[in-house]
């Protein structure tokens, strides 16, 4: 039996920032068995929990994966081990990943380097906040003859980065690895032209933005990816009336009026049309207010809450 099938680390565990020893050496090839197809993917997805990846910090390659990998994303079991995880991220998304990787790092390269490799395990960790990315999902032969000329296909994931030590009792030796946990984002919907209020699984009838005296978005909750489709940088920063309708332009400019006259109390406006990722509308209900700065007696930012 491969070796690959009895896991020397606890994938979960280290995600975690528990501590975690091995005396394991990651192989540099892995079994290609085989995928599931895009149908038996949709289907599976919607009881999966997440993938968890072991990624080396030297090179970026995957060392680990959870067999998870099969049903969230539809890969053969281990087929990214000793490939490089970067390559699975959407390319529009790899600036943001790699930014909070480097961001992150700091803490444990700092530690090691002023107390060397004898630091105890636990002094060595450290845990990132939530972002997003898409990731590539399995592209196999299951779902069609060709694989060239075939869309690729990416869906929408909810990160976390966690930087371990991981000690290898034969070789005496350790190195800092990068534990990545992806959670999968589903859809709000589950059919065409759903009448709203569209209930979240986790019992969610909405999600919240924000935007800047100028107009333009500056916050979304990770709410917003179910109903939306965008990741938080796809729209952070944009132009608010972008995605509003035209034809609703005069409905904004008037909530956002009273919501000048009425600081600190909740505005309602009529529904507006705003355009989501796949190019067409959703009609959203919305709660405005606004933050006006005590000192400086000017406006900070406008608060929704749409439905």
């Amino acid at each position: 039996e491969s070796e690959n099938n009895n896991p020397p680390i606890n994938l979960l565990e280290a995600s975690q920032g528990r501590s975690i020893s091995s005396t394991y050496e990651f192989p540099e090839s892995y079994h290609n068995k085989e995928g599931i197809s895009l149908e038996e993917l949709t289907e599976s997805q919607k009881n999966a929990d997440g993938v968890c990846v072991a990624v080396s910090l030297h090179d970026g390659m995957v060392l680990q994966s959870t067999s998870s990998l099969t049903k969230v994303l539809g890969y053969p079991k281990d087929m990214w081990v000793g490939r490089s995880f970067i390559d699975f991220v959407h390319p529009e998304d790899r600036e943001t990943f790699i930014r909070q990787v480097t961001e992150n790092i700091s803490l444990p390269l700092r530690n090691m380097a002023e107390t060397g490799n004898t630091q105890e395990m636990k002094d060595l960790q450290t845990k990132s906040g939530s972002f997003f990315c898409r990731i590539r999902i399995y592209n196999g032969l299951k779902s069609g003859f060709y694989i060239k000329g075939r869309k690729t296909r990416y869906n929408s994931f909810k990160l976390s980065i966690c930087f371990s030590d991981i000690k290898h009792k034969a070789s005496n030796t350790q190195r800092i690895c990068i534990f990545i946990t992806a959670i999968p984002i589903r859809s709000a919907y589950s059919e065409p032209y759903e009448e709203g209020p569209v209930r979240l699984v986790t019992g969610q009838t909405g999600f919240i933005s924000q935007h800047t005296a100028e107009c333009r978005f500056s916050t979304f909750d990770e709410f917003s990816i179910s109903y939306l489709g965008y990741l938080p940088q796809d729209i952070i920063g944009e132009d608010i009336f972008k995605y509003i309708h035209p034809e609703d332009f005069v409905i904004i400019k008037e909530a956002f009026e009273a919501v000048m006259v009425e600081q600190g109390k909740q505005v309602e406006s009529k529904p507006v049309r705003f355009k989501i990722r796949n190019g067409g509308y959703i009609i959203i209900s919305s709660l405005w207010s606004s933050f006006i700065n005590p000192w400086t007696r000017q406006l900070e930012f406008v608060h929704g809450k749409h439905t």
